[in-house]
């Protein structure tokens, strides 16, 4: 196959950058994706242009974006578990409203408190399978500190689906006509 050379490093950099953003994305488990090694694979060609240099590049990030999540991941973990404790401190408030009482907005509060509560689980879940996936494929292993903070996390998680499986029985028989009656008006 013959490539366009300007075209083509063009596509190299805007991969490289992208890459550089994206260090690796989980798959499932322990099965990772990254993708200069997939384009690499699928498009032999490309290695003559993307240089040892740039693959460098793109690993050197890797390594640095690990490092830093890392660094911050302390604080990361004290967040999300203020988060996680102030948004379980809603549920419950919105579980002891009675039926009566409910409206429109109500029904948007409690759809906003589902959802947060599910993006505040999901990006815990995600910091922490890629962590311990970078970390298993660069071949570095976990630090004391990292371990505790990565455990503080899941735990988060699971307080997350602990208020879920809690309030949700309270909150859904009371919605569900609601949702009905509002979503017919």
């Amino acid at each position: 196959h013959i490539y366009d050379t300007s075209h083509t490093k063009k596509s190299v950099k805007a991969l490289t950058q992208l890459f550089k953003k994206v260090p690796c994305v989980t798959l499932s488990g322990r099965l990772v994706w990254h993708g200069e090694k997939f384009i690499l694979s699928c498009v032999p060609a490309l290695g003559n242009v993307w240089d040892g240099k740039t693959r460098d590049s793109i690993m050197q990030h890797r390594q640095q974006h690990l490092n830093n999540t890392v660094a911050q991941l302390g604080k990361q973990s004290n967040n999300c578990k203020i988060q996680v404790s102030s948004w379980s401190v809603e549920m419950a408030a919105a579980a002891t409203k009675p039926a009566s009482q409910f409206n429109r907005q109500d029904l948007n509060h409690r759809t906003s408190l589902f959802m947060q509560g599910v993006v505040l689980a999901l990006s815990a879940k995600y910091t922490v399978s890629s962590l311990l996936n970078l970390h298993a494929s660069l071949g570095r292993p976990l630090g004391r500190a990292c371990v505790l903070n990565l455990c503080s996390l899941m735990e988060s998680v699971d307080t997350v689906r602990r208020t879920y499986n809690s309030h949700t029985s309270h909150l859904l028989p009371h919605t569900t006509p609601l949702l009905g009656q509002f979503v017919v008006a």
